[in-house]
């Protein structure tokens, strides 16, 4: 059954549900960035469990019979239960016309069978009703979704969290095997005395280490070109002429942030605290009509305290998942990494140096526990470490379409200044624009002076951060959790 084949009131009711907004505009931590930032998700993946929550409630209501949320929706469900208005009043009485509760398993061996039934029951609905297979990723299979799990909630700011492997999943005996003859003959290898480094003396380990060091620079190197190349524009013919999308691309959030700002201060929508001794503050200026600015602008203005001061820097820290749903929208266009692929990326540039780096470190081990000496060898790791900090904080983020429309870009000379009835204004746009392209330098002028003096006048360190909540389906609904967590921030009355 496709969407032409539905009865008029299931149409109805999905026309609603896709006109139905989770995400406030007028929200600088919106319910996209929470439920990305709770789960650990991209924003892409967050967008799509989004729409499964959407076809979900579809089911809800449309089966025919109780309906089971997958793992990853019941997020989706759980985090939208906080808002109470937007779901109780907006979703239930507005779209769905009928209330939909949350109704947790009670345990035992027949509330488990329950369910999963319930569950077969609601992909068997979901291929009927959308003709189409659930995504995997999204929708796994019962046996999947049902195999025992330990969750619980963990503050991250306190505690390591280490994922199991993806790939332990997939090992095989013939691998293992494989493997284990590998490293046997490695070591076999490494007690042949011309091959074993470990039994080089001083120069020659030196000699040995430097040149394999440089080697494994020039394979980081590599890997990364590599990797950049890969990652192409999906239109090829697209530029970009987007301000604060430009700014991402040259600077990114820090100078996407900078530029909105420079806007906002030209549009007089900001307002500033400059001291001669002291940090410099902003905070956003009262608005006396209907602003018509750009969403990032808006967004940045949101986040400005509206009745006190704050620092630039604070600023920033609030508007990081603004930043990160612009590096997502660039990077599924190819112009730049996601944080997940960035982070893949890194990884790969830096082995090859910490396993140059990790022998290194056995060989100062064994030298210690011989008393040799190992001054030149605790010199080559420190430098070592040095290198490989700076090859990482120097890797580029762009992909090679996206340098390439820098590059293209780069250079050029805008000033925010326009001359008009004989005389120059300062005009937002181009404001924005030549923040973008050339920096926070470019505000270094007399009309531009407080804002560039609020800019670069910080104190030193960083403090505070995001709050986050989440709570914890339908009728039927299975779910192994109740409410937990804080940073709600209150509530705003029931009505």
């Amino acid at each position: 059954m496709n969407h032409t084949q539905w009865k008029p009131e299931v149409q109805a009711t999905w026309e609603k549900l896709e006109s139905f907004q989770l995400n406030n505009n007028n929200a600088v931590f919106d319910f996209s960035a929470r439920l990305t930032k709770e789960n650990g998700w991209s924003r892409a993946f967050t967008a799509r469990v989004i729409q499964e929550y959407k076809r979900f409630l579809l089911l809800a209501v449309h089966a025919g019979h109780p309906v089971s949320p997958s793992e990853a929706v019941d997020q989706a469900w759980h985090l939208h239960l906080v808002y109470t208005r937007s779901y109780w009043q907006h979703l239930c009485t507005e779209v769905l016309g009928r209330p939909l509760h949350h109704e947790p398993t009670a345990g035992g061996l027949d509330e488990s069978a329950k369910f999963h039934l319930q569950y077969e029951d609601t992909l068997a609905s979901y291929r009927r009703l959308f003709d189409a297979e659930p995504p995997a990723d999204i929708w796994p299979s019962a046996e999947d979704a049902f195999k025992p799990k330990l969750n619980r909630w963990v503050d991250v700011s306190r505690h390591w969290t280490l994922p199991k492997p993806a790939w332990l999943r997939h090992l095989r005996t013939r691998v293992v095997i494989t493997a284990a003859a590998a490293v046997i003959f490695a070591f076999t290898l490494a007690g042949c005395r011309d091959l074993n480094v470990f039994d080089y003396r001083g120069e020659e380990f030196l000699k040995f280490y430097i040149t394999g060091f440089a080697l494994a620079l020039m394979v980081s190197w590599m890997i990364t070109r590599s990797a950049r190349s890969d990652r192409q524009a999906r239109l090829s013919d697209e530029r970009l002429t987007d301000p604060y999308e430009i700014a991402f691309l040259g600077g990114g959030g820090r100078r996407m942030v900078d530029a909105a700002l420079a806007a906002l201060f030209t549009r007089g929508l900001l307002k500033l605290d400059t001291p001669k001794n002291g940090v410099a503050k902003i905070g956003a200026a009262p608005v006396k009509e209907e602003m018509d600015i750009d969403l990032v602008e808006h967004q940045v203005w949101q986040a400005l305290p509206q009745k006190s001061m704050a620092e630039v820097r604070h600023v920033r820290k609030a508007l990081i998942p603004v930043t990160l749903a612009m590096q997502e929208s660039l990077a599924t266009r190819g112009y730049v990494f996601g944080p997940a692929q960035l982070k893949r990326l890194s990884w790969l540039a830096a082995l090859p140096l910490l396993v140059m780096m990790g022998i290194g470190a056995v060989k100062f081990c064994i030298g210690l526990t011989h008393g040799r000496p190992i001054f030149f060898l605790v010199f080559c790791l420190f430098a070592s470490l040095i290198v490989l900090i700076l090859r990482l904080s120097r890797m580029k983020k762009r992909t090679a379409a996206g340098e390439g429309i820098w590059q293209r870009l780069n250079g050029r000379r805008i000033s925010p200044l326009v001359e008009r009835e004989g005389r120059h204004v300062l005009d937002p746009s181009l404001a924005a624009m030549a923040v973008a392209v050339g920096g926070t330098g470019v505000l270094s002028t007399p009309a531009y002076q407080p804002m560039h003096d609020a800019i670069h006048r910080q104190a030193p360190g960083s403090s505070g951060g995001c709050g986050s909540g989440g709570c914890g389906t339908s009728s039927g609904g299975s779910c192994s959790g109740g409410c937990g967590g804080g940073g709600c921030g209150g509530c705003g009355g029931c009505g």
